[in-house]
């Protein structure tokens, strides 16, 4: 009936409205059991995330723990491979040596030999060491003393030298040209004014064994060497700071491929500014101390230009019982003298690779010790089992330093602690140098691009 469809269509719509999804403001309050379950199912995530750092903690802390034992065990090979000038003999090879530098035919004898020392205000130092150089046995001696600028009395104690003993010569430095670091500048003087067959570099602090000079020469003309460098004994006058050269030790050695050095066609080379002994021929090969004017690492710079530039051979070896100095004479002197270099040799002058560097150095430094705090924390005695490992391998680079080097044991394995002294001495190097835009070095200022230019070694 017509009356009647208005009615149905009411009926319609009461149906779809009835069967339609219901649609909820979203405004409206959650209701409790579903706020609940969101809770619930939030924490769960929460704790993956958590469990899942936490797992990822302790692989890096294990991964990091046994790399250090590795890096232990190959640093103590390192230092027992590198042979002890002690153990060398003191004879030249072939027929007898004579005292006279011309000697008859058939008789060997010793090469000329002048010691360059270049000496920037270290009268304390200086002397002591100058006379174990003079008191050395060996037969055509030359000690060239280079004055850098000094300011006490470093120079008057160079010319008192060079007046009571006829083998010293005595150098001055008032002006440095410009574009040279002041210490390689000194030893380029002191190499034009030497007349040695054989140059022996060697720092203001290092006190020579009367046999010593002997020994090395003879292991040079044995071994028909170009160059030659010696790790002294290094004098901690706290446990400390010996701990901490201990640890500089273990850095330099895991950096220079020892077994490398000198086997023909390697270009493996390493420098110690204590003591590095070059043939003059060699030398005259290479670009010499100009190619190096700004190398804030000339020591092993040196090597490197003697391997790769003048194609030399090269030996690196421990001078333990013949050759000591005091590294530093304390902590804070430590760092402040490791200001000029760090950055450069390790960070390039990169703040990006220094902090690289520094990160990477960390995680190794603290890994044991996370080791055995989530060791004990989780209940997990694998942990702790690498950490014993690590020691383990510490103590084993304590016996090996003492053997090769004649460094105390017990600051030895110390030496983790002083690590992150180190990486202080890092991190400050690099933000002094970044702040400053340069570093100062025996009282005078280098930018940091003038230093970057002039870098030569990549370690």
């Amino acid at each position: 009936m017509p009356g009647e469809q208005p009615l149905a269509e009411d009926a319609g719509a009461a149906l779809k409205r009835s069967t339609a999804p219901s649609r909820r403001r979203t405004d409206a309050p959650t209701p409790r059991p579903r706020r609940v379950f969101a809770v619930a199912a939030t924490a769960c995530e929460d704790a993956t995330v958590d469990a899942s750092l936490l797992d990822s903690t302790v692989v890096a802390a294990a991964v990091g723990t046994i790399a250090c034992g590795l890096g232990n065990l190959r640093a103590a090979r390192a230092a027992l491979l590198a042979p002890r000038l002690d153990e060398q003999p003191p004879e030249l090879p072939g027929a007898p040596a004579t005292e006279v530098p011309g000697a008859a035919p058939g008789d060997r004898r010793w090469p000329t030999l002048s010691v360059v020392v270049a000496a920037c205000n270290e009268a304390t130092t200086l002397g002591p060491a100058a006379r174990s150089l003079l008191a050395a046995d060996y037969p055509d001696l030359e000690l060239v003393l280079v004055d850098d600028r000094s300011t006490d009395g470093t120079g008057a104690l160079v010319d008192a030298l060079a007046a009571g003993d006829a083998r010293v010569r005595a150098l001055h430095v008032t002006e440095l040209p410009e574009g040279w670091l002041g210490k390689v500048h000194a030893l380029h003087l002191g190499t034009q004014a030497a007349r040695g067959e054989l140059l022996l570099f060697a720092d203001a602090d290092v006190v020579f064994a009367p046999g010593a000079l002997r020994r090395a020469v003879a292991w040079m003309e044995r071994e028909r060497l170009d160059h030659l460098s010696l790790l002294p004994r290094m004098i901690g006058p706290t446990p400390w700071v010996g701990a901490a050269s201990s640890a500089f030790a273990t850095g330099f050695l895991l950096g220079v491929n020892v077994e490398a050095i000198g086997r023909p066609g390697s270009r493996a080379a390493a420098g110690i500014g204590a003591f590095n002994l070059v043939r003059r021929a060699a030398l005259d090969r290479t670009p010499g101390w100009p190619w190096l004017r700004m190398e804030v690492a000339e020591d092993t710079g040196l090597a490197m230009m003697i391997v790769r530039e003048g194609g030399g051979r090269s030996r690196l070896g421990s001078g333990a019982g013949l050759l000591e100095l005091e590294w530093y004479p304390s902590l804070g002197a430590l760092v402040a003298g490791l200001e000029k270099n760090l950055y450069g040799i390790l960070g390039r002058y990169s703040p990006a690779r220094a902090l690289g560097f520094l990160v990477g150095m960390v995680w190794l430094a603290a890994s044991g010790w996370v080791a055995i705090g989530l060791g004990v924390a989780l209940g997990r005695p694998w942990l702790l089992g690498l950490a014993a490992f690590a020691w383990a391998t510490q103590a084993v680079v304590a016996l090996a330093y003492r053997r090769a080097m004649a460094q105390p044991a017990g600051a030895t394995m110390l030496a983790p602690f002083m690590l992150f002294a180190l990486l202080y001495a890092l991190a400050r190097s690099t933000l002094v140098t970044w702040r400053r835009g340069g570093i100062t070095w025996r009282g005078t200022f280098y930018p940091v691009g003038l230093l970057r230019a002039g870098r030569r070694i990549d370690l």
